[in-house]
């Protein structure tokens, strides 16, 4: 009997026990519901000349990116604009987050070591830089059907997927063309038929420009049938001093493209696109997109006889493009999310080339007041799938616009000054080595 009723007196003290239980589960329940989560945060660090500027709605990239924030409503999307990839500002300190002292101009001086951003845009040649220091992440992206959007290490990691490609381009006057009874240029011509058409073009006076610099350098010595970097992109002896990139040397030396010294309102504007809007340029090689008005589609809506083609490769030449990709920063605390947005930006494989033009065009200029060309969207896609990353992209401070073709970088500098080209383009060579060491 005792024992009976101890028991019944312990179910009921458990019965009431559980049910004190549940009341506070239901209630702490109900209360976290009610509480709002905190967000999952992404920091994206764009390269754009006009992005703080013109904001977001000028830039298809930094627009989808958005969009993944609002299928994403947990999340909260912070996109930051810097100016160009020579991001040390003029200052040789770089932030506490990279950890390195050399090259200094890894990356921008103004982060600090808590802010870090999860997404950061960069040149092939930073992105391999970086994952060797181990500043980035390797991407799980190895799956098929990628490869040509994305970024990788010698090794076979992937570092990066692609957000812009600007191929070299050429620009020709139709009138001087069709005067002399040319043929317009084509990417399927050989060293021979473009300087055959360089010299007929030369010989009744008029203007070419194609100036010697590490891309325009790179492009020749390939359609001599040579590189100007070993396939580990860090070895130049032996191909930068090779016999194939003297030979290029001295045909850029040859074209004869000088400094421009004629002055408007006080000032020199650069050569390209000012002296080829006017007339006085019948034939140049150009990026695509250097600035504005210094672009494809600036330059056509302001001259219609302007024409556009292909840069000519021949058989083994190449297009060295200047080419940028997003990369995840090893030290992001999202890295899941960021790579989940990552692969949102390639989803849909039919349109990827499309929109890197769009992100690579609208980086670098002003809103367009007239709806870009699509005949000529088609020409830069096509340069943009059979373009290389260029080799010398951002191994030294050195951009495209025209005065600093003169001053960097030193040696090619010392080859415009006449000093001899093999012995110039060999301590090029042997400089850039010990830079990487």
């Amino acid at each position: 009997m005792k024992y009976t009723m101890m028991i019944n007196v312990a179910l009921l003290f458990i019965t009431l026990l559980s049910s004190c239980v549940s009341t506070t589960t239901a209630e702490e329940a109900a209360r976290n519901s009610e509480e709002p989560k905190s967000k999952d945060t992404l920091t994206i660090q764009l390269v754009s000349i006009n992005g703080s500027f013109y904001g977001v709605e000028h830039h298809r990239l930094a627009r989808k990116i958005e969009r993944f924030g609002d299928l994403n409503p947990n999340t909260n999307i912070t996109i930051r604009w810097i100016n160009d990839y020579n991001l040390t500002q003029g200052s040789n300190s770089v932030p506490i987050w990279i950890k390195t002292t050399k090259p200094a101009d890894l990356y921008t001086v103004t982060q600090r070591a808590q802010d870090v951003p999860d997404i950061f845009e960069l040149a092939p040649n930073q992105m391999l830089e970086l994952y060797r220091r181990g500043a980035i992440e390797p991407l799980n992206m190895n799956e098929t059907g990628v490869s040509e959007y994305v970024i990788s290490s010698n090794d076979g990691y992937v570092l990066g997927i692609k957000s812009k490609i600007n191929p070299m381009v050429v620009y020709y006057n139709k009138q001087a063309f069709e005067s002399l009874g040319l043929d317009p240029p084509s990417n399927q011509w050989d060293w021979e038929k473009l300087n055959d058409t360089i010299v007929k073009l030369r010989a009744p006076g008029e203007n070419v420009y194609i100036p010697l610099n590490p891309y325009t350098l790179e492009w020749a010595t390939s359609l001599n049938g040579g590189r100007i970097a070993a396939a580990d992109g860090v070895t130049y002896r032996g191909f930068l001093d090779s016999e194939e990139a003297i030979k290029g040397a001295e045909w850029l030396v040859g074209i004869g493209t000088k400094y421009r010294e004629k002055v408007v309102n006080g000032t020199i504007p650069p050569a390209m696109p000012f002296d080829l809007l006017d007339g006085e340029i019948a034939l140049a090689v150009e990026y695509a997109t250097v600035g504005d008005p210094n672009n494809y589609e600036a330059i056509s809506q302001r001259n219609d006889l302007i024409g556009i083609a292909g840069l000519p490769t021949g058989d083994g030449g190449i297009n060295p493009a200047h080419v940028s990709g997003l990369s995840l920063a090893s030290r992001s605390k999202n890295k899941e999310l960021a790579l989940k947005l990552l692969r949102y930006l390639m989803e849909d494989k039919d349109t990827i080339y499309s929109d890197i033009s769009d992100y690579t065009l609208q980086a670098n200029m002003r809103p367009l007041a007239v709806t870009a060309s699509a005949e000529r969207k088609t020409l830069i896609i096509h340069e943009m799938k059979r373009s290389v990353p260029a080799a010398l992209f951002m191994h030294e401070a050195f951009s495209t616009p025209y005065f600093e073709q003169w001053s960097s970088p030193n040696r090619l500098a010392a080859i415009h000054n006449g000093l001899p080209i093999r012995e110039s383009l060999h301590h090029y060579a042997l400089e850039l080595e010990l830079e990487l060491k």
